[in-house]
């Protein structure tokens, strides 16, 4: 057995000195029978463990390259041209290709891959809807590009710590701890109509706050003001009950329309809801006070003057103006720089977009974890 593995070995050499090689195919008693095969230039296929080339379904080979006898093509595996391969010893040739990347992906995040991935074959990291790209790297390295699929058929998957997919703000993210006051019209002017509108708008915003019963979340209170203060939900009610208790509480609001005194939900805040008068205010967060109105108010004196002891207290105050040309009021109201915390729009429908650039006011800075 010795001899004729020696002998073999020595078929082998000689063949690539001479140019010819010959291969072997079997008798049916395991006898190697030689078989001869012109020399393809720069062959190019894997050895078996012994160091002999692989032999195809049909037991024959040549000059390092396999054949499927029926089509007679030459197998090219990784490592020739990189187009095909033998994927099992005994196989017809088969393309090359990486499987499934997807498994490397977290949530918020996936791979934009070239077709058919083959070797050399990429992928890109791309963020999933409601999620932004954050790249940390400093303008060094800032290609995207995250995979590779290699001579292997292996995906070679390098995302980098500080390349990554975030939740796009707002909603605010867990751990963004402020008390956040709203003070909303409920007068006449604003019409049945209109008030369904604020009051999908003031569920929109129930949803945009990471309300928790811990210490470390935002909390939340609201008003309505006409003639009266009516509470729709304190910053309590914000810790012990969900969000969908909270939104119920919006959907109960009977809308009774009367007149605009906005200095009457002022006080409230002042009287109410800051942090000497109420403990479930915390002395130790910011606090931002959100006011829509739209309209004039009566004892626009008072707007004033509860506008500004509120600010000398450190409250926040943005300020939205609908449908109203009386914007003295509003103005008036809103903390500096006034291009930050002042907005009028002319439709309800607007109220949307305009909290949500405020919101992103408070949105942390975006950040890998």
């Amino acid at each position: 057995m010795i001899n004729k593995n020696m002998k073999l070995l020595t078929s082998l050499l000689i063949s690539q000195i001479t140019g010819k090689l010959i291969c072997q195919s079997s008798s049916g008693n395991g006898t190697p029978n030689p078989v001869a095969r012109p020399i393809l230039k720069d062959s190019c296929c894997p050895d078996d463990s012994n160091g002999i080339p692989f032999s195809s379904v049909h037991q024959d080979c040549c000059c390092g390259e396999l054949y499927d006898i029926d089509e007679q093509v030459c197998c090219k595996p990784n490592g020739c041209d990189g187009t095909q391969s033998l994927k099992i010893k005994g196989s017809a040739c088969e393309p090359d290709q990486c499987q499934d990347v997807s498994t490397v992906t977290t949530i918020g995040q996936s791979l934009n891959c070239t077709l058919d991935n083959k070797p050399t074959s990429t992928c890109e990291l791309k963020c999933e809807e409601n999620y932004v790209l954050v790249d940390e790297r400093n303008g060094e390295n800032l290609s995207t590009t995250v995979a590779t699929c290699n001579n292997n058929n292996q995906w070679e998957v390098y995302i980098p710590q500080n390349l990554c997919c975030v939740q796009e703000c707002p909603p605010l993210p867990p751990g963004v701890k402020i008390d956040y006051m709203v003070v909303l019209d409920k007068s006449s002017s604003i019409g049945d109509a209109n008030f369904e509108v604020v009051k999908n708008f003031m569920k929109l915003l129930v949803d945009l706050m990471p309300l928790a019963a811990d210490g470390n979340a935002a909390r939340m209170s609201m008003i309505t003001f006409n003639s009266v203060v009516e509470n729709i939900f304190s910053f309590e009610d914000s810790i012990a009950k969900n969000k969908d208790d909270l939104k119920a509480e919006v959907d109960n609001i009977v809308y009774n329309g009367r007149g605009t005194h906005i200095y009457k939900g002022l006080e409230d805040v002042l009287f109410n809801q800051m942090p000497e008068n109420n403990a479930f205010n915390r002395g130790d967060v910011p606090d931002i006070l959100l006011v829509i109105t739209d309209g004039r108010s009566r004892g626009a004196d008072l707007v004033q003057q509860r506008a500004t002891e509120l600010k000398d207290r450190g409250v926040e105050i943005y300020a939205i103006g609908v449908a109203t040309s009386w914007d003295e009021d509003v103005r008036g109201m809103a903390s500096e720089p006034k291009d930050d915390h002042l907005t009028m729009v002319q439709v309800f429908e607007d109220l949307e977009e305009v909290a949500k650039s405020y919101i992103r006011n408070l949105c942390p800075e975006y950040a890998c974890p």
